[in-house]
């Protein structure tokens, strides 16, 4: 079973106050009941965007620069923290990137905003192919 940490929020005067009292409570406990909850498993669901990319042979580290700037501007716009390019030891034109963001909105807002269409027709222009995804974090080992 699931363990949670429950915060009941006690409102004096108009203002909430945060109790320190902590409490176990089963997975079925009424949402009404609930004013905060931060699980020991907080991380579960938490969106993730992932990509492959092919980057044109020789094009390696303009697309690095570009990606970085992506990545920069990407983080301002939701992105949770600073996401990741990794790059394939063995096929040095093939990376992938991630990184997880606060909501599956603030990835919504994201992809519809012009910023990131610019940004990707610019990365476009280094790439062969790539391969973008969205994904949700289930379980960690």
């Amino acid at each position: 079973m699931r363990r949670a940490l429950l915060t009941k929020a006690r409102h004096t005067q108009g203002q909430p106050r945060l109790s320190s009292r902590e409490t176990e409570f089963p997975a079925r406990t009424r949402q009404r009941d609930i004013v905060s909850v931060r699980t020991e498993e907080s991380w579960v669901a938490t969106p993730y965007t992932h990509t492959s990319w092919t980057v044109k042979k020789g094009r390696e580290a303009e697309f690095i620069e570009r990606w970085s700037e992506w990545a920069e501007w990407s983080h301002r716009e939701g992105l949770a923290e600073r996401a990741i390019l990794l790059r394939d030891v063995d096929n040095p034109e093939e990376f992938v990137s991630f990184g997880p963001w606060v909501s599956m909105q603030a990835v919504r807002n994201w992809r519809a905003l012009s910023g990131y269409q610019d940004r990707v027709a610019r990365l476009r222009e280094v790439v062969e192919h790539f391969a973008p995804r969205t994904l949700e974090l289930v379980s960690r080992g």
